[in-house]
């Protein structure tokens, strides 16, 4: 992983940390549309939202791009379990 990739993972994370989940979602969204295969991208997304179903759908991709994510999985199972 190059160091511009570490940058955005570790400032995604803090604006996380600090419920500043726009700011990070923004972050997010733009490093995808540069990397859509991102599994940690997506993953990370899946945290920054609070709509359900966008969880469900970064999740979703997570498993797409490594079916073997068993964190990923786990939430996913939560995310769907949560009524709407």
């Amino acid at each position: 992983m190059s160091q511009p990739e570490i940058d955005v993972f570790q400032q995604a994370q803090e604006f996380i940390r600090t419920k500043q989940l726009a700011k990070a979602q923004r972050l997010l969204v733009e490093y995808i549309k540069k990397n859509p295969n991102s599994e940690q991208a997506w993953y990370m997304l899946s945290t920054a939202v609070d709509d359900p179903r966008k969880k469900i759908e970064c999740l979703q991709r997570v498993l797409r791009i490594n079916p073997g994510n068993t964190e990923a999985q786990s939430h996913l199972m939560k995310a769907m379990a949560q009524p709407a």
